[in-house]
């Protein structure tokens, strides 16, 4: 039984299967890690000290983007950066209680992939007020895919080859790797009555889930 810390031991499965995916293709995917800001405020100061490039999910004409650390954000990474690979540790470390970050394969430069993330901010709810999507949440995310119709899930996955995170093991969503984005499906998405309701549920049982963690759980250890 291996007395590894958690963030060495999810590091080496996380370049395992990042290596395989950069093997297995003509154009390697670049690695991202998109993060909840919310969960770790100080988590972006850390990104800019290790030097990566990122990118603020929120397009420049919400509010919401004049707070990107408290946002979800996404991060390019180069694991054969020293810098680089500490922040990775740090991001799995942190999110070993807590849904920080999900990991992304994918072509598409960042610039473009955090474009492509801008319509998926917010939504509109069946009685015409708009709510923020936390489709960068996992157990949002699940429930998100479930509800979609089959042309909104296709357009969602399209950019990825795959989606990864950690959720009491490793849990892999394939992706669509088009070769081309797919534009808008429109200028908003518009929930129906019963995916709204089904988010509602997904909300309500990582609420209970978390609270549960707390309560059996030691406090995270810097």
């Amino acid at each position: 039984m291996t007395n590894l810390p958690f963030q060495v031991q999810r590091f080496a499965e996380l370049i395992h299967w990042y290596g395989g995916l950069r093997a297995q293709r003509d154009v390697p995917p670049r690695l991202y890690a998109l993060v909840d800001g919310a969960l770790c405020e100080d988590m972006l100061h850390l990104v800019e000290a290790r030097g990566a490039d990122w990118g603020c999910l929120y397009s420049e004409a919400m509010l919401e983007a004049a707070s990107p650390a408290v946002g979800p954000y996404l991060i390019e990474l180069t694991p054969e950066d020293a810098s680089h690979a500490a922040l990775m540790r740090a991001l799995l470390r942190h999110s070993e209680h807590a849904d920080l970050v999900l990991w992304v394969a994918s072509t598409v430069p960042l610039a473009r992939l955090c474009a492509y993330f801008h319509q998926y901010a917010e939504v509109e709810l069946p009685d015409r007020r708009e709510a923020l999507l936390r489709y960068y949440d996992p157990m949002i995310l699940e429930t998100l895919l479930a509800a979609f119709t089959a042309e909104q899930r296709d357009h969602f996955l399209a950019p990825f080859h795959e989606l990864r995170y950690w959720h009491d093991d490793w849990k892999t969503i394939n992706g669509g790797a088009y070769a081309e984005l797919p534009t808008p499906i429109s200028e908003r998405i518009v929930l129906t009555s019963d995916q709204q309701e089904r988010l509602a549920m997904a909300t309500l049982a990582e609420s209970i889930y978390f609270e549960l963690r707390k309560d059996l759980l030691p406090p995270l250890s810097d």
